[in-house]
């Protein structure tokens, strides 16, 4: 599976919504999503068993759920990822093409290239399953987020002037803490705070989506960012399409903007996003499982300024 829309042509597209208010939604889809469709297809080799027990344990760790046939919370997920895929004006998902290109860069291990495209390329098994017109589909890159033209803070702040703009995250306080965030965008954003739930940070997508949904009458503005993970990739396609928003799913690079290296492993990739903290500010330092930390700016020192 190949892009068939390319970084210009997504640029353009959101250009054009933010500008004539219409709506639009861009959805990334990583290898949790996938792996999550393909939870309950037929293993075949160890390399996809192995894939599906990690990716079952990484559920279990950053969201306290087992995915099981039976949970309802996990099937509902499932099924969001399934609509988002059927209703998304864009889509980002990991190519075969994106993964070689990062292994080219050292950025992934070309030792384990079958397994990794196992992890985060979805096959065509998985989207007949499903019923998923993949003709139909806009394939554009999944990290595009976190490019020079929505990752750069001062470049999203000149696509967006000075429009009002929504962002859903869990970040708040740590957006509101950090300078160049609020020198480009401080006086224009309302927030919608993930919370987390009894003090779980890792329950706060899967369990907080209804609660969110409440909130849509109130938005005001047509752009709106979210970070809320993977459980709730299926809400941009609800704000496009019953509010006529442009609803852009910003994922990790909302981290950034805060300051906060939320994925490390991947950090050459992106770290022309991040910002550094108002000096001053309480040191975030969340760590999410032992496999996926999240590091304050701060505490990685100089390289990434």
């Amino acid at each position: 599976m190949n892009r068939n829309i390319t970084d210009a042509e997504l640029f353009i597209a959101i250009q054009s919504s933010i500008a004539n208010s219409t709506p639009l939604s861009y959805i990334r889809i990583g290898d949790g999503e996938i792996q999550i469709m393909k939870k309950i297809l037929h293993c075949k080799t160890a390399d996809e068993l192995n894939i599906r027990a990690h990716a079952l344990k990484h559920i279990a760790l950053r969201y306290n759920e087992v995915y099981t046939e039976d949970n309802p919370l996990m099937l509902k997920w499932r099924q969001g990822i399934i609509d988002t895929f059927k209703s998304s004006d864009y889509c980002g998902i990991f190519t075969t093409q994106e993964i070689e290109e990062m292994m080219a860069l050292g950025w992934l291990k070309e030792a384990r290239k079958e397994a990794t495209l196992g992890r985060y390329v979805p096959n065509q098994d998985v989207f007949d399953y499903y019923g998923i017109d993949v003709n139909k589909l806009k394939i554009c890159s999944v990290m595009f987020n976190k490019g020079e033209q929505l990752g750069i803070i001062e470049n999203f702040k000149q696509l967006v002037g000075d429009r009002r703009i929504t962002i859903i995250t869990s970040q708040t306080e740590n957006l509101k803490n950090n300078r160049k965030f609020q020198i480009n965008l401080g006086n224009q954003v309302d927030f919608i705070t993930v919370k987390h739930e009894h003090g779980n940070p890792k329950s706060k997508a899967l369990n907080q989506k209804d609660w969110v949904r409440s909130h849509f009458k109130d938005i005001k503005s047509h752009v709106v960012l979210f970070g809320m993970g993977g459980a709730a990739k299926d809400l941009c396609n609800e704000l496009k399409n019953d509010w006529g928003k442009c609803a852009i799913d910003m994922g990790s690079t909302l981290d950034a903007w805060a300051g906060i290296i939320s994925r490390p492993s991947t950090a050459n990739i992106w770290k022309h996003c991040l910002t550094v903290p108002v000096e001053g500010a309480p040191e975030t330092d969340i760590c999410l499982n032992n496999e996926d930390r999240t590091i304050s700016l701060r505490r990685m020192g100089a390289l990434y300024k």
